[in-house]
């Protein structure tokens, strides 16, 4: 019979042996395996010289490996090792009374709750000699206006006996209000003091308190030498930190230029190389290597293309802002010879930037970055400009017809409603909401730049800036004003029907009204439509004589006249000495006189040359000089 076959097992690997499927389950643990396990064979005199030589933080770090490591550096023999490893900090200062080295190593550089031992806990509150972390923190500290809270009626009554600057306090401790105490400084000072004061021992207590006064002061001192040791390191910290990413940065960049990314590196690097620099793969303190980069190369090449197209639109922004003065100089010209043909159309306050705005112009804005743009380009359209201006005049008085009719504001038939002298309009969205007639109500910006900014095209942005016409209005701002009992009072006191009277008529007219002030009829409708009843039934029309006197004023003004505006409301685009406009600073806005500043009071070049033409609407703003 064949003898029976016993049963193979594997070998077992030697003791102390390190097999391949421990080596596969160490391949994802950083540093050396066991690199340590000889020291302690080592000579004594060159492990103490090992660790004279380590940083405190590495040495803590020591003591904690192993058993052997903790029970020969924690005996009382190596406390001159944790003294030299000190000595490798600059300006730390020295231990509190009564604390040992490896303590106190332990609470500067081991970032965990000195009460629990195992929460994180980040920040060291000095003047406790403490870290707390989330969870302890509420029943470590007390804020300073909450001591009664956790004390019964007998604590708080000896609380209030104890000398207050015997406690130390901590300014900010996250999680708490104000300054705080410690809870156990508060509850072993009310055991210790009201002891003494149930026995009588007020100058026993007295002592104690100078005592613990002193011993409290020494504390703040130490922990204000602590404070500015830690932000001092940390400082230093930052800066290492800073450093290793700025080296990071570098390499990157050095990688970019040969992938063709040298314009936009030299764009950016003025500022610092954002957003490049801002990058997640950039802020890392570590050295780059080869197979980081390859991981992070199409990102980062994501990253530059936005940077590629802000520098195109710089660029182009550039190249516009450039050419927009060009335009500004041929613009004014034109505009002067044509408000030499028609006068009226000053009403409508249209400028360069309303130019820029037009196709024609815009297109010969976009000309190619290498094409030379002069005066003669934008001047070859004046023979367009009769058209351009009509059909921007028609497309906004339409929209001013349609917000006549959404407000159901009738006008007699056959008759333009923007015509009646009792059409009227109010800007409600304004921090200084005012009451303007037509066609002054197309003058300040806020009718002609309905575009809200998120929707504004590069073009646009660069004709808002040039022109200062960025304003916050837009169309749905500008109300039609139903004519009031007042404003028909106005007409009729000048002799004609309000629901058929036209600018034009009343224009003819060139009566003044009279109560407290002379005004126009501009003026005289504007302030009923504000309903100052006081100032309408007082009035009157003047006489032969107020006229002309009131008259002789308006010219003396006018020829004298620059096109001043006010920047805070862009109040005035007509002919106005700079005076009145000072004068509608302090009244309107409520600026004193020693108050204004250039920035304010803004002069127009484009209408200085046609003041005169604008005498009819100019008088309107001049009201305030005919008191």
């Amino acid at each position: 019979m064949a003898p029976k076959k016993s049963k193979r097992t594997k070998a077992s690997a030697p003791a102390g042996r390190v097999t391949a499927k421990t080596e596969a389950r160490w391949k994802n643990v950083r540093g050396r395996r066991g690199g340590l396990q000889d020291m302690l064979n080592m000579p004594i005199d060159v492990i103490q010289e090992i660790c004279l030589y380590l940083h405190p933080r590495d040495l803590l770090s020591l003591s904690r490996t192993s058993k052997s490591f903790h029970t020969f550096l924690m005996q009382r023999s190596s406390a001159y090792l944790w003294k030299g490893s000190i000595k490798n900090i600059v300006d730390l200062p020295p231990h509190p009374e009564g604390w040992i080295e490896p303590a106190w190593i332990s609470l500067i550089f081991s970032p965990y709750c000195t009460a629990c031992g195992t929460g994180k806990a980040t920040t060291v509150y000095w003047e406790f000699l403490a870290r707390f972390c989330a969870r302890c923190r509420p029943q470590m500290v007390v804020a300073t206006n909450r001591v009664d809270k956790i004390l019964n009626s007998d604590q708080w009554r000896n609380f209030h006996w104890i000398p207050k600057d015997i406690f130390l306090t901590a300014v900010e401790v996250t999680g708490f209000k104000g300054p705080c105490y410690s809870q156990s400084q508060v509850f072993e000072a009310i055991d210790t003091y009201g002891k003494l004061y149930a026995a009588g021992k007020w100058d026993s207590a007295r002592k104690l308190g100078d005592e613990d006064i002193k011993r409290a002061r020494r504390s703040r001192e130490h922990a204000i030498l602590c404070q500015k040791w830690a932000e001092k390191e940390e400082h230093l910290h930052t800066e290492e930190v800073e450093a290793v990413i700025r080296e990071r940065l570098e390499d990157i960049a050095s990688r970019l230029r040969p992938l063709g990314w040298g314009l936009e590196l030299d764009f950016v690097r003025g500022r610092n190389y954002t957003p490049l620099s801002e990058h997640k793969h950039v802020r890392v303190a570590k050295k780059l290597t080869e197979r980081v980069w390859q991981n992070a190369q199409d990102e980062l090449v994501q990253c530059m293309k936005h940077i590629r197209k802000e520098r195109l639109e710089h660029e182009y922004e550039a190249m516009l802002t450039a050419r927009w003065s060009v335009l500004k100089s041929a613009g004014g010209e034109m505009l002067g010879r044509f408000f030499g043909r028609c006068p009226e159309l000053m009403d409508y306050g249209i400028g360069a930037e309303d130019l820029a705005l037009f196709k024609e112009f815009r297109d010969i804005m976009f000309a190619p970055a290498d094409e030379v743009v002069d005066r003669a380009h934008f001047l070859a359209l004046e023979g367009q400009l009769d058209t351009l201006v009509e059909k921007w005049r028609t497309r906004i008085c339409k929209h001013l017809r349609g917000l006549l009719s959404k407000h159901k504001i009738k006008s007699p038939r056959g008759v333009d409603p923007l015509d009646l002298a009792t059409t009227l309009f109010e800007f409600t969205e304004s921090s200084f909401p005012r009451i303007e007639p037509f066609p002054n109500v197309i003058a300040p910006n806020a009718l002609r730049f309905p575009t809200p900014r998120t929707r504004r095209d590069a073009y646009e942005k660069v004709v808002y800036w040039q022109a200062r016409a960025d304003l916050s209005f837009i169309g749905t701002a500008l109300k039609p004003l139903k004519p009031n009992d007042f404003v028909r009072r106005v007409i009729q006191l000048c002799g004609k029907d309000p629901d058929t009277a036209t600018a034009r008529e009343m224009d003819a007219l060139d009566v003044r009204l009279v109560s407290d002030e002379i005004v126009t009829w501009r003026g005289a409708v504007v302030k009923a439509a504000k309903c100052e009843p006081h100032n309408v039934l007082n009035w009157r029309l003047a006489d032969a004589h107020e006229i002309i006197e009131v008259k002789e004023i308006e010219m003396r003004i006018l020829t004298t006249a620059k096109v001043w505006t006010c920047t805070r409301c862009e109040e005035s685009r007509m002919p106005v000495a700079r005076d009145i406009v000072m004068e509608h600073l302090c009244t309107e806005h409520g600026i004193a006189r020693s108050e204004i500043v250039d920035g304010d009071v803004a002069m127009n070049e484009t209408l200085a040359s046609s003041v005169l033409m604008g005498c009819r609407i100019g008088i309107y703003y001049l009201k305030c000089t005919q008191r």
